[in-house]
């Protein structure tokens, strides 16, 4: 076990490195493989990105809610991190979801935190109507099969449909129609 921390360290150093500093105080990273950036590969969410959203509605056997979601650049503009608060009656609900692009996969990545200390996964090939992210989620209560399909109908609007799967079958759990203030 030893041996592989080591080598990991030596990985880790010989990687930082490669990335020398030049005379000016900038970092010069070794190049890489052509192909299109993370930024380019999450161009079908960048509607999302600025201002603040909002929606409004009725969730069954529960009551009414609103929630209030933003969408920024992070990390160089590689990521798009969403926050969001639901309010239903009341209960808060608090999570944060990162956007990525998976290269490898040639997949958009999404990782959502919640503060119930849930943490989900999920992926979407990009589209040009809606994308729909496919995963788990695992929670304390265990892990659920999760699918949530995000549909823009205009700049300042969109639709996100949360379902999760029973029986083999998606079954809707909310859907939002969100529109930016």
């Amino acid at each position: 076990m030893l041996r592989f921390w080591c080598a990991l360290l030596l990985l880790t150093l010989s990687a930082w490195a490669q990335q020398a500093a030049a005379p000016n105080g900038m970092v010069v990273r070794p190049t890489q493989a052509a192909g299109p950036s993370s930024h380019d590969s999450l161009k079908p969410l960048e509607y999302l990105v600025g201002g603040t959203w909002v929606a409004e509605g009725e969730y069954p056997q529960m009551g009414h809610y609103s929630a209030e979601r933003t969408y920024h650049w992070v990390l160089n503009q590689n990521f798009i991190e969403q926050s969001n608060v639901i309010k239903l009656g009341d209960i808060q609900i608090e999570v944060r979801r990162i956007f990525g692009w998976d290269s490898q996969k040639n997949k958009i990545v999404a990782w959502g935190f919640g503060d119930d200390g849930g943490v989900a996964t999920a992926e979407a090939a990009p589209a040009e109507s809606e994308d729909v992210f496919e995963g788990t989620r695992n929670s304390s209560s265990g892990v659920t099969p999760v699918r949530f399909t995000l549909k823009k109908l205009a700049d300042n609007e969109f639709t996100e449909v949360t379902e999760t799967k029973k029986d083999g079958t998606w079954k809707p759990l909310m859907t939002f129609h969100f529109t930016r203030k």
